[in-house]
């Protein structure tokens, strides 16, 4: 059985009061590394992702949503692999 293991998603330094888990994103990525993912994710909403890179090594991200929330997307980027988002403000 594998460990449950949490991602903290947070806001780190200045963002817009709008930022957080529920502000949305438009990704669409086929095989991509979930760090590439994530710096993505970052990029475009100003919401971090914290993960040890052990935990995500050699994961690829295919996922095509538009308009979705990050919460969402980090969701759907972890199916199968016994990982689940924890939200810290």
């Amino acid at each position: 059985m594998k460990l449950l293991l949490f991602i903290h998603m947070l806001l780190l330094g200045y963002t817009p009061p709008e930022a957080g888990p529920d502000t949305l994103v438009t990704c669409h990525f086929d095989q991509v590394p979930f760090t590439t993912f994530s710096e993505y994710v970052t990029q475009e909403t100003g919401v971090n992702i914290y993960y040890k890179e052990v935990w995500v090594e050699g994961l690829k991200i295919t996922i095509h949503e538009d308009n979705i929330p990050v919460i969402s997307a980090v969701e759907i980027a972890l199916q199968g692999t016994g990982l689940k988002v924890s939200t810290w403000n």
